[in-house]
């Protein structure tokens, strides 16, 4: 009897593990009106950990989608354009090279491990995400043709791309903190924000004595009395600071590019190993934005282009929150996608060292080199130097209004 119930038990388990296991096959294919076949995971390294278990909604890594052409993501990337009706941007550059590589290297473990010719035909659906603990994770809806048969599957390939051990960078030299040389144009300026910049420039430069000098370049066409009473009043405060004001000849000035003569004209009062800014008065900072300057800024190897944050009109604001309308706290919330944005296309603001700069212009003349307002062109010129661009948010430049 108890020979009886024991193999009527063997028999339940065989029963049961036999429909656990069909379950989990129904539930990782993935149908489509073309035929198809189960769902592959893939490592293409070594064997990774589980994925990151997320304990609440605020930990939820999310999967960002894309497709051949596009991306769709609302994050900061930053040499991709976005479609602003679609909220999609263009699939370009590493992103678009790292996928095409990842397609192309799932289809050939697939065909390894089934012994068959498979070939991609189109990505219908792509996921992807970065997972702290192993990696990056993809998800590729994929439509395959059998070349032997002529036969047109779609498939689910899983893939993940684990991390490997971390590894220190050797840098050749560490550097001590430099003076930081603030280059100010006031080439069409308004007085009124210079102000405003001199109140900041006071509380986190003058106040808390920092390493930093100030060149202001003028234009001798328009009367500068103004900024340079506010400037002596400074000096008189503030003995002790380094705070100069320049002003071109007249003819310095008449050119396409007046305000990146006017950086040139106060760059050449440098040491060649400077650590240059060159700063737009209409940008907000504080000191930790000096911090990130040092740092992310190194001779021969990076440059430094901060993204700046832009907060919407404060009436446009209040329209959308009237409860907010008696406190303006909420403004400080950086990052907040309704109440501003990071402007992707902002290059006016860059640190770097003086013999870089050089570098980057290889002796060009700037009427020849055909620099503009926003600094594009200068960000495309460092691109094609070989030195490498340092390009990441930084919260504490900001512009209320923009």
């Amino acid at each position: 009897m108890n020979l009886v119930k024991r193999a009527d038990l063997v028999k339940f388990l065989i029963g049961a593990i036999v429909g656990a296991l069909a379950l989990s096959f129904w539930t990782s294919s993935r149908c489509y009106p073309l035929p198809c076949r189960s769902h592959r995971q893939f490592v293409l390294d070594e064997i990774i950990a589980n994925p990151f278990p997320a304990k609440n909604r605020y930990e939820v890594n999310r999967w960002i989608y894309f497709t051949e052409r596009y991306i769709f993501e609302p994050s900061s990337i930053d040499h991709v354009e976005w479609n602003s009706q679609d909220r999609k941007m263009d699939l370009v550059g590493l992103y678009k090279q790292d996928i095409e590589q990842v397609l192309q290297h799932a289809v050939e473990l697939l065909n390894a491990e089934e012994n068959s010719k498979l070939q991609l035909v189109k990505l219908i659906n792509g996921y992807r995400r970065f997972d702290p603990q192993r990696g990056i994770d993809y998800i590729l809806d994929v439509n395959l043709v059998d070349k032997e048969k002529g036969i047109e599957y779609s498939r689910r390939l899983t893939v993940v791309k684990p991390l490997k051990i971390p590894q220190l960078v050797p840098i050749n030299e560490s550097l001590e903190p430099a003076t930081i040389h603030i280059i100010t144009p006031l080439i069409h300026s308004n007085f009124t924000q210079f102000v405003k910049f001199m109140e900041i420039f006071e509380r986190y430069c003058l106040k808390t004595k920092q390493d930093v000098t100030l060149l202001l370049v003028l234009d001798a066409r328009v009367d500068n009395s103004a900024i340079t009473n506010l400037v002596a009043i400074y000096k008189t405060h503030y003995p002790r600071s380094s705070m100069q004001v320049l002003t071109m000849p007249p003819n310095s000035s008449n050119t396409d590019s007046p305000y990146w003569q006017a950086l040139e004209y106060a760059t050449k009062r440098l040491d060649i190993y400077s650590l240059m800014v060159f700063y737009d008065i209409n940008v907000n900072f504080k000191e930790d934005f000096l911090t990130r300057c040092r740092h992310n800024t190194y001779p021969h190897k990076y440059v430094y282009f901060p993204m700046v944050y832009s907060f919407r009109h404060p009436e446009f604001i209040i329209s959308n929150h009237p409860h907010k309308l008696h406190n303006h706290a909420h403004l400080r919330a950086v990052g907040n996608s309704a109440e501003g944005r990071w402007l992707h296309n902002f290059y006016s603001i860059v640190c770097l060292y003086r013999h870089d700069y050089k570098l980057i212009l290889r002796g060009s003349v700037l009427q020849s080199v055909g620099l503009n307002r926003d600094g594009s062109k200068f960000f495309e010129l460092v691109l094609n130097s070989g030195i490498s661009v340092f390009r990441s948010a930084d919260p504490s430049l900001i512009i209320s209004q923009h």
